[in-house]
Formats: C-alpha cells, sequence, structure tokens
C-alpha cells in the first residue's frame, strides 16, 4: 500500500464517483492493499511500533532493554526505594537489600586518598611516625629509632647465653666460671707473709714457718746465705739459686715472685674485695653482674632493664600505635608539633596554596558563558587597539559576538567577576595578557 512518510494515501482510481461504474481491477487492488496494511506491522510514523515482536517493537521506539533503557534489576530498585541525604552511602545488608549509612566528609577525604602514606597524612601521623609503620621488619623500626647496630644484636639474642657471647662475657672463656676453690681463696685474708696452701678439703693461707713444713723444709731453709749450717759440712758465699737449679734467683720476696712468673699485679691477680664479691656471686641462668653503690650483685633481665634506664618497649618486637603517647614530636625533632593536620600544616610553615586543588588555581570547566574564573587565572585579551599600563586595573568582559573572545571595551558582553590587571601587552596592542588578582 503507497504510504508517504508513513501515511497512507489511497491510489488513484480507487475513489467512487457518482453515477459511475465501479471498476473491480481498481477497486480490488484498493481493497488488497487495505488487507496487506491491515497484516503488516504498522510503522512507527502512523502510531505503530514498526514491528510484529515485543523486542523488535521495542527497540523501533528507542526502548531497547540494556541498550535504551535499564533492565530491572532487584538492588537497583532496593537503591532506588532509598531516600538520599547528605553525607549518606548506600550498602548492601543482604540479596537485593539497602541502606544508607554516614559518610563523613572527612571520612570521603580518607578514602579517596591513593595509597597508605597520603591516607597517614590525612589521618595527621607525622613523617618519621609513618617512617616507622612502613618498615618492614622490628630491625628496621629500631635503626630508624636510632638504636645502634650492637644493641640491635644484643636484643635480638634469643637466651642469656647468646646474650653473654655478644658481650664478650662468655663463661669459661671470657670470663672465670665460677668454682668453689677460687671462692674459697679469694676469701683468704690477705696477711704479709702468709701462702695459699692446700689442706685436702679446701685452701687455707699458711704462715711461712707453717708453709715451710708442709713444703718438707728443713732448717737450712731459714738459714742466712753467709751463715748456712749443714750437717756434715757447711755453704758459704754462694749467689742467689737459680729458678734453672730450683732456686728463684732472687734475694727478696718480690723478686722471686718477678722471677717465677707470678709477680702481683702482672702475671697473677691482686687481691680485690670487688673480685672477691663477683666470685661469691651464684651463676644464676639468665643474671647480669651489676654494682649497686657499694660491691657487686647479681640482677635478673627484668632488674637490669631498670638499672639500665629502659622502658616497656625494650621488650617488644614490634611498635603500634599504642606505644606512642606524649607531647607531639616537635618539628625539629622531625615531627609536625600537632595532632591534626591543620596545626601541623601551619607549623610547617605551608599556606593555603597546601591544600588546594586544580581547580582553586585554574578554571577547569568547559562553559564559553563562564564569567568566574580563580584569583590567579591569566587570559589573553582581544580588543582591537587597546592601551594599558603594565599592572594597571581594567575591566574584562565576554565579547558578544562570539564564544571565544575576551575583551575590554568592545560589545555589551558580561563582565568578569574580580580584579583583573594588565600583565603586558604585543607591539600593536591588539593583544593583551591579563591576570585576576582579587
Amino acid at each position: 500500500m503507497p504510504r508517504t512518510g508513513g501515511v497512507y494515501s489511497p491510489p488513484a482510481g480507487t475513489k467512487g464517483v457518482s453515477n459511475t461504474t465501479i471498476q473491480s481491477v481498481p477497486y480490488n487492488a484498493f481493497v488488497d492493499d487495505l488487507t496487506a496494511d491491515a497484516n503488516d506491522a504498522r510503522p512507527v510514523t502512523a502510531g505503530g511500533t514498526g514491528a510484529t515482536t515485543a523486542s523488535g517493537a521495542r527497540t523501533n521506539l528507542g526502548l531497547a532493554i540494556g541498550s535504551n533503557v535499564q533492565a530491572y534489576d532487584a538492588d537497583l530498585a532496593a537503591i532506588a526505594a532509598l531516600t538520599s541525604a547528605a553525607d549518606k552511602l548506600p550498602y548492601a545488608t543482604g540479596a537485593a537489600t539497602w541502606n544508607l549509612t554516614t559518610l563523613t566528609t572527612f571520612g570521603r577525604s580518607l578514602i579517596d586518598d591513593a595509597d597508605a602514606s597520603t591516607a597517614l597524612s590525612t589521618l595527621g601521623v607525622s613523617t618519621f611516625v609513618k617512617t616507622i609503620l612502613d618498615d618492614a621488619t622490628a630491625g628496621a623500626v629500631l635503626t630508624t629509632l636510632g638504636i645502634s647496630a650492637f644493641a640491635q644484636t644484643l636484643l635480638d639474642d634469643a637466651d642469656a647465653a647468646t646474650a653473654r657471647a655478644t658481650l664478650g662475657l662468655v663463661i669459661g672463656t671470657n670470663v672465670q666460671a665460677y668454682d668453689a676453690e677460687l671462692a674459697a681463696i679469694a676469701a683468704l685474708a690477705v696477711t704479709d707473709g702468709n701462702f695459699i696452701v692446700g689442706n685436702g678439703t679446701t685452701w687455707v693461707v699458711e704462715s711461712g714457718a707453717t708453709a715451710r713444713t708442709s713444703l718438707g723444709l728443713g732448717s737450712i731453709a731459714t738459714q742466712a746465705s753467709s751463715a748456712v749450717a749443714i750437717t756434715g759440712g757447711s755453704v758459704t758465699g754462694i749467689t742467689d739459686l737459680a729458678v734453672a737449679d730450683g732456686g728463684t734467683g732472687a734475694s727478696t720476696a718480690s723478686a722471686a715472685r718477678t722471677n717465677l712468673g707470678v709477680a702481683i699485679g702482672s702475671d697473677v691477680q691482686a687481691y680485690d674485695v670487688g673480685l672477691a664479691a663477683i666470685a661469691a656471686l651464684a651463676v644464676t641462668d639468665g643474671n647480669f653482674i651489676v654494682g649497686n653503690g657499694t660491691t657487686w650483685v647479681a640482677e635478673s633481665g627484668a632488674t637490669v632493664r631498670t638499672s639500665l634506664g629502659l622502658g616497656s618497649i625494650a621488650v617488644q618486637n614490634t611498635i603500634n600505635n599504642s606505644d606512642w603517647s606524649g607531647t607531639d614530636l616537635a618539628v625539629a625533632n622531625g615531627g609536625t608539633g600537632a595532632s591534626d593536620a591543620a596545626t601541623a600544616r601551619t607549623n610547617l610553615g605551608l599556606g593555603g596554596l597546601a591544600v588546594m586543588d586544580v581547580s582553586d588555581l585554574f578554571y577547569t570547566g568547559s562553559s564559553a558563558a563562564n564569567t568566574s574564573f580563580p584569583v590567579g587565572q591569566p587570559l589573553l585579551v582581544h580588543d582591537g587597539t587597546i592601551t594599558a599600563d603594565r599592572n594597571e586595573s581594567l575591566a574584562v568582559k565576554l565579547f558578544s559576538s562570539n564564544s571565544f573572545q575576551f575583551v575590554s571595551t568592545q560589545g555589551t558582553g558580561s563582565a568578569l567577576s574580580g580584579t583583573w590587571r594588565s600583565r603586558g601587552a604585543s607591539s600593536d596592542h591588539a593583544l593583551l595578557v591579563v591576570q585576576r588578582t582579587a
């Protein structure tokens, strides 16, 4: 059936004329056209859909589900049923069930941070603390805190024996292990002329006479070299008996000790009350030898930490935020001197520029009719011939005759807000650079 723009027009010769016989051929053709038209899909331009299926009808009408219109979704329906409000965020509470929760301005400023370091800055965490939190191991944390490598090796020791080795105090190698006989010797009185002699049970001191008896010496041992009385003869005028001959090679006790390699204070240890106190200490696992102001005593690891003035952090493997308290770390010590971001910026001497976005510095929009630009925005004014001194204040407006030109004196376009000053012009004064200053 003939249609023009979707509108049906009957073919010529099909309309009846009074007192005229209706011809069968055109009439039948007309009936056939009507039949075909009734059976065909009515086009959109004639109020139909141009299709014989629901899917085709939606497509022809520009309502294709998934392309032109959103397919029904239970989650979207649940979200659509919510009442929106400022600082609210939808969240799922179950299958196709949604609710709103509060999302504050601060929360948004935190979750839009690009990385953990930026998020910590938003939370006001100082650069120094961020360095500690960023350390991968306890050793790295101790290094950041200025703990020496040696102190770290000591803190890292698993037991007292390892700690003693680190300190160079290995018992039996670096220091003398406790010994009952040494303790007995240390307890002896240092009486002039006495000797240390074993009595079969312990060590005792003996006078010269008693020591000679213990040595099995005869009376000649006490005779002068110039008048030695020997049964059966006499020995006179001899020199000191050399060490190689069983003597001391000396005429005095001090020289004799030196010749025999037992000089007190160089070859053997002179008696010392402090050493005696150390020798008397019990060798308890994990104890340290510490002076108490009067003598040497043994202290446990916990007591030694107190003596060293160490705090509770000394026994921790890791350091958390809860371990930090007290006054804000000063800028001079690597901190910010503040507990919040705003005060930290002030203490660090940061101006308002530090919190500005790009949109605060430059116009980022696309409207040709915009008249409000950020302070500092430069523009190029094309105004024929215009004369303005450098830094002179002048009016700037949109050129009413087109959508791309800024002018100062021509046309009746809208004036730009704020104060604008000249920053220089071309040699023919046709082009002028201006900048918003307020």
